[in-house]
């Protein structure tokens, strides 16, 4: 859960409440979902891709983590 008190995360939310955020990225495809509700999908590949998930604010603004969990999915 984050939340911002300014403009928006980096993942492009731009509202001023917490809310869950779910970002499934799997080898071909990923899914964000806010509060449960499926916000974007893509097909393309992530093969390669191997460096820490972070969140940081756009300029200016502060972001509020009170919540992050990373999970490998099982194959």
């Amino acid at each position: 859960m984050a939340k911002t008190d300014l403009t928006n995360l980096r993942i492009g939310y731009a509202a001023s409440q917490f809310v869950e955020i779910r970002w499934v990225v799997k080898s071909l495809g990923q899914q964000l979902l806010v509060d449960g509700q499926l916000r974007y999908e893509d097909k393309l590949s992530n093969v390669g891709l191997n460096r820490p998930v972070s969140v940081f604010p756009a300029v200016g603004s502060t972001v509020t983590v009170k919540k992050l969990e990373v999970t490998p999915l099982k194959p």
